[in-house]
């Protein structure tokens, strides 16, 4: 059927807490070149509306351009699987940030799953495994939540943060991966020198420290460029195999440069 936008209702909890505005664009360019919205929506009677179930953002979309009318896949009440259809369809299309599909899941866990895991996997129809890693992002530290929602760190790193068992550690880790970028290993290895540590007081460390004072630095955390000595744009670093007499003439060059 093709049912203006009016008549359709947002999903009852949207998997997507935000739209990448560049890909949104794009998607309004589409529509105003061909004068229609491509691929229908997945939606589901409602009295004498209609419920999004997958289309959320193509409805947006048409909204913005003023498209009178969408087309639609229209199934009965109560015959779609409405939460595994937004999870796998953001799956296969434009990224879901993880951070959002953790708060997601969180929604439904809290709310018509009733706190079951295995009852939330099943309503969206992913592995239990998957579920639990998106959920142990939000029951993590609230800060590596924060800087995975913005995008500042990579899931893999997330969770490598969430296993750093001292606060100090994981903040001053945090900083890093933050600042000047890490990879997963790095920080795998980070951790793993960490929570090797002797714990005091409960905390791992060599030693307490007072409140206002930073935990140290990661292991090799700043490294310095050999060309021109600043420790800036760390995602930029690269490893140099060379050897020390070389090494050693290039240092004597940039002195006498």
């Amino acid at each position: 059927m093709e049912i203006a936008p009016e008549l359709l209702l947002e999903p009852l909890i949207s998997a997507r807490q935000t739209f990448a505005q560049e890909k949104l664009d794009e998607l309004c360019e589409s529509i105003r070149t061909f004068g229609r919205v491509l691929e229908p929506l997945l939606v589901e009677v409602e009295g004498d509306r209609y419920r999004i179930h997958a289309g959320h953002r193509r409805w947006h979309a048409a909204k913005l351009v003023g498209l009178a009318v969408l087309p639609c896949m229209v199934y009965e009440a109560g015959t779609v699987p409405g939460e595994a259809v937004k999870s796998h369809e953001n799956a296969i299309r434009e990224e879901l940030n993880c951070a959002e599909e953790a708060v997601y899941f969180r929604q439904l866990l809290e709310g018509q799953c009733e706190n079951d895991v295995d009852r939330l996997a099943a309503l969206v129809k992913q592995k239990p495994h998957y579920v639990q890693q998106r959920l142990a992002l939000i029951l993590g530290d609230p800060r590596v939540f924060e800087a995975l929602q913005v995008g500042v760190i990579s899931i893999g790193v997330a969770q490598e943060l969430n296993l750093v068992r001292s606060p100090g550690y994981r903040l001053q880790y945090l900083t890093v991966a933050a600042q000047g970028g890490c990879s997963v290993r790095q920080m795998r290895d980070w951790r793993i020198a960490a929570n090797a540590l002797p714990e005091v007081n409960g905390v791992a460390g060599a030693a307490p420290m007072p409140e206002n004072q930073p935990p140290p630095a990661p292991p090799n955390s700043h490294p310095c460029c050999l060309f021109c000595n600043s420790d800036e744009d760390q995602h930029e670093m690269a490893v140099l195999f060379a050897h020390r007499s070389c090494m050693r003439a290039a240092e004597r060059q940039r002195g006498q440069g």
